[in-house]
């Protein structure tokens, strides 16, 4: 509903149907249009419309990497399908109808966020949304819950299970709208700290312990290894006791960086931290020390993180201490 004050209000009125409802015969395809004739009532749907049954297939879904990936968990058919509809062109969608099929779909796409109905038949959204988050695989993923009871306790057990935010059944699909990208833009606020200069603390850059201890993990197999000029990956995802795929993930998901990315600027971040408290040693020292074999390289992509190149990293560190001398 949309209204403007001394003008009036625009209501819209969507009535989700299946094409399994209809006969053969109660259906004429003609050009860009189906026309449904029941009982000498005759209604022109557009064909893309009809096609409700296609965004529940993630595989249609997942071309467009510049829009986030939703998945709607939601036993009742009708609505489903109108939560994708409404959603399908502002985000990437994909449907479940029950917690189970909800949570294979989260561990085998990622998506960037989950709205999950609580009363569902064969796993609710409460177990749905414990799960998801008890799961080194899940657990970074905003999970919103809908649900039909509006009584304070029912909020807190949905909150307590980890869930993110809380909509009661009848909402506003502009309150979720906003709800959803919020939470979508407060992830990515969160992976911006990995670009600061300084390393972000585990605590501050994560939501949850799983993934605090992850990345505390990460930080110290990197440290462990920082003279290595490649920590390979099979090495990493070994010593982090998780599948190369969960790896990516895992780090994309959180940081925002590939895993070469992530060691390297954790790299970067530690010669920055050798050059402010060893001004006295030279470039090439500081490379070696931090597992760059080529001098060089190591100066074109600290200039690439930093701005400066790191002989002019360290005298502006120089001139900053020297004003503050004086």
């Amino acid at each position: 509903m949309t209204s403007e004050l001394n003008k009036g209000s625009t209501f819209t009125v969507v009535l989700p149907y299946c094409r399994e409802d209809f006969a053969e015969n109660e259906l004429d395809f003609t050009g860009s249009v189906a026309t449904i004739n029941l009982k000498s009532k005759v209604d022109v749907i557009s064909e893309e419309i009809l096609q409700t049954e296609s965004l529940d297939n993630p595989e249609q879904q997942l071309a467009d990497k510049s829009k986030s990936l939703i998945l709607i968990v939601e036993d009742n058919y009708d609505l489903r399908n109108f939560l994708l509809h409404s959603m399908n062109s502002e985000f990437r969608v994909m449907g479940a109808e029950n917690g189970k099929e909800g949570f294979e779909l989260a561990k085998k796409y990622t998506p960037d966020l989950i709205v999950s109905d609580i009363m569902m038949p064969v796993m609710d959204g409460l177990e749905l949304c414990s799960r998801l988050k008890k799961e080194l695989h899940t657990c970074h993923i905003p999970v919103i819950l809908l649900t039909a009871k509006v009584m304070i306790e029912h909020w807190i057990e949905g909150l307590e299970t980890g869930a993110d935010d809380y909509i009661p059944k009848p909402f506003n699909i502009q309150i979720l709208h906003l709800k959803i990208t919020n939470l979508i833009e407060s992830r990515k606020r969160l992976r911006q700290l990995f670009s600061r200069v300084e390393h972000p603390t585990p605590e501050e850059s994560t939501v949850n312990q799983l993934d605090q201890q992850f990345i505390e993990r990460a930080y110290a197999i990197v440290e462990k290894n920082i003279q290595e000029p490649e920590l390979y990956v099979d090495h990493f995802a070994r010593e982090m006791m998780v599948s190369k795929s969960l790896l990516f993930k895992k780090i994309k998901a959180i940081t925002g960086y590939s895993i070469v990315d992530f060691v390297n600027m954790y790299k970067l971040r530690k010669a920055a931290s050798c050059l402010a408290a060893n001004p006295q040693l030279n470039i090439s020292e500081i490379a070696f020390e931090v597992g760059f074999n080529d001098p060089k390289y190591f100066s074109r992509i600290f200039r690439k993180v930093f701005g400066v190149t790191p002989s002019e990293y360290t005298r502006t560190l120089h001139k900053s201490s020297v004003i503050q001398e004086n």
